[in-house]
């Protein structure tokens, strides 16, 4: 059994701008997660036991060609004390919108996760989903958000302070979708381009 998740991935000058973002924290010398991974967007991940299986029914998803999933960076924001060791994941948040929940949904229900992956320092509203869909960020307890890094530092660090400050404001579009599995990185399996 391995762990595997669904992604989208957003136009090439969304995609360099984050690339650029990361770039700057690659730099530093705190310990980071997260930091090598493509720009992304995640829709879901779990552990599935049949790499096979996953591929011939992400092959057989259909999109409607006409609909184009567009969004809007609206800000920065942070996961304090997020992942398993604690460390704070800097990210930008997507503005949400019916047709990233629906596209969730639908794949979720599709796809269905045999075991939900094992997430630390996760609330209690989140169990509810999790029962449901092995996966606990969904509907209202959906953040869509683009991630630069998962960081060792301190809430109230410069470091942190100077990121939520920032003002940003990009839009753009969803090029592709991804199956891929999740080690240490994000490595795609198959990607489906103009899909959406």
């Amino acid at each position: 059994m391995k762990r595997y998740g669904i992604f989208l991935k957003p136009n090439s000058d969304i995609y360099q701008f984050i690339n650029k973002e990361k770039k700057k924290y690659k730099s530093l010398k705190n310990k980071q997660n997260f930091i090598n991974d493509i720009p992304h967007l995640t829709l879901f991940h779990g552990i599935f036991d049949d790499q096979k299986k996953l591929v011939d029914k992400f092959n057989n998803i259909k999109f409607n060609k006409d609909e184009v999933i567009n969004f809007q960076i609206s800000r920065p924001y942070i996961f304090f004390n997020d992942h398993e060791v604690g460390f704070n994941t800097l990210v930008y948040l997507i503005e949400k919108n019916d047709s990233l929940c629906y596209l969730q949904k639908k794949l979720l229900e599709k796809f269905n996760p045999f075991f939900a992956y094992d997430f630390f320092n996760l609330e209690k509203k989140y169990i509810t989903n999790l029962k449901k869909y092995n996966y606990p960020f969904v509907g209202d307890s959906y953040m869509p958000h683009i991630t630069i890094t998962n960081i060792q530092s301190s809430p109230n660090s410069d470091l942190c302070n100077s990121f939520l400050n920032r003002e940003i404001k990009l839009s753009g579009q969803f090029e592709s979708i991804f199956l891929a599995e999740i080690t240490n990185y994000i490595k795609i399996i198959k990607e489906k381009k103009n899909a959406l």
